[in-house]
């Protein structure tokens, strides 16, 4: 009798406690999915803000006067920027100063880039041209060509091991006869611009191809570039336009400029090769 006056004591507790728990485990949830939602929306709304407010920065007529707090936010926005896009064009010249302010480089590359939904280079081009009074030409005048493709075809190695799908790379110096080879691809998209705006100077507004840049001068230029770079980025759009530094040969200067944001860029590979395992 005692025993059963002690169990019908404690199942009220039981069913009190079970009660109470699920009481708790329905706040918890109720309280995550209150800041779980605001913190999804927020999260897709943070890039576009960020662009508004860094495109505002752009602006600001007296750049010492930005904080680092605003300079760190439009690093942020410039790489998201150019991780948007689908495709660019790039040209690289060097050569003496007075050469490549009037377009006439010493040498000469082109290079074309479509991107795949991860940001990593599905199709490539390149040419190019480098003149005869080119210290890196040898005395003569040459000339290359070459393209990219990512396979959907996964590479492997010699001892049949499959790795990272493959990359088909055809190249030819002109006027000889194309190679190809397949290799392992990238596994990562190319770098961002990472620049670092808390370090740049101010270097004016001017115009690129009719649209409004504002040029910086920073320590270390975009993607990766480990020299001290002018760096012009778009007012609107916050796309890198060009980069500039001082060539380690004395005299001369390289310049990187980027075009064709998404355009459609179809690069088409040379027909009938034999493409051998890298």
């Amino acid at each position: 009798m005692n025993a059963m006056r002690s169990l019908t004591l404690r199942l009220p507790r039981r069913r009190r406690s079970r009660v109470a728990l699920a009481f708790a485990a329905a706040m918890l949830v109720y309280l995550i999915g209150l800041s779980a939602v605001p913190s999804l929306l927020g999260r897709r709304d943070d890039v576009s803000g960020r662009r508004e407010r860094a495109a505002r920065t752009m602006i600001a007529s007296n750049w010492a006067l930005v904080p680092p707090t605003e300079r760190a936010e439009l690093s942020r926005a410039v790489d998201d920027a150019w991780r948007e896009l689908s495709g660019y064009r790039m040209r690289y010249v060097t050569g003496p100063p007075e050469r490549i302010a009037a377009d006439q480089p010493e040498s000469d590359s082109r290079s074309e880039f479509r991107l795949d939904g991860k940001g990593r280079i599905a199709a490539q081009r390149d040419t190019n041209v480098i003149l005869a009074e080119s210290p890196a030409s040898g005395g003569r005048e040459e000339r290359f060509e070459g393209y990219r493709f990512r396979s959907d075809r996964p590479h492997v190695t010699s001892t049949g091991r499959r790795i990272a799908n493959a990359e088909v790379i055809y190249q030819r110096i002109l006027p000889g006869l194309w190679t190809c080879e397949r290799v392992a691809g990238d596994a990562a998209p190319p770098p961002a611009p990472g620049i670092d705006f808390r370090r740049a100077g101010d270097g004016g507004f001017s115009e690129i191809d009719g649209r409004r840049v504002r040029a910086f001068e920073f320590p270390e230029g975009a993607f990766g570039l480990r020299s001290t770079a002018t760096v012009w980025i778009e007012l609107d759009t916050l796309r890198v336009r060009r980069q500039l530094v001082d060539s380690p040969l004395k005299g001369r200067q390289e310049s990187w400029t980027y075009s064709g944001f998404d355009e459609q860029i179809t690069p088409v590979a040379p027909s009938g090769v034999p493409c051998r395992d890298g």
